[in-house]
């Protein structure tokens, strides 16, 4: 029985080391997965700068025109608003923008704006 109970143990601890090499893998990945958004991804049809040359990237073009959110995606915006300790923002938002304080009477021409509010609670 002394093996068996030595062979659990050792178990165990593998066990254990796997565990960790998961989690450290993990944040491994969170590491490069950030830096992944910071930096540009080359494009290959482009050849790579000379050494010394200063590498030269297009900017994306911000988007000129606002995006339309649909009532249910700012309901939902609100919903989480409220469960993340907000509720009586939420509220506050709501009767700003529909005059009667339901969401109902919020008009879609003021979603972008409300959206706006909304994330800056976030």
């Amino acid at each position: 029985m002394g093996k068996m109970n030595e062979l659990m143990q050792t178990l165990d601890a593998l066990i254990a080391c796997g565990e960790t090499l998961i989690r450290s893998a993990s944040a491994i990945r969170e590491m490069f997965k950030s830096d992944a958004e910071l930096t540009p991804a080359h494009d290959p049809d482009q050849p790579w700068p000379e050494k010394g040359e200063p590498a030269q990237q297009e900017l994306p073009m911000e988007d000129t025109e606002a995006k339309t959110y649909a009532k249910e995606d700012v309901r939902a915006m609100l919903a989480e608003l409220s469960q993340t300790g907000h509720r009586a923002e939420a509220k506050a938002l709501v009767s700003k923008y529909s005059g009667s304080g339901t969401f109902a009477d919020v008009p879609a021409a003021k979603y972008n704006e409300l959206v706006k509010e909304i994330k800056s609670y976030a």
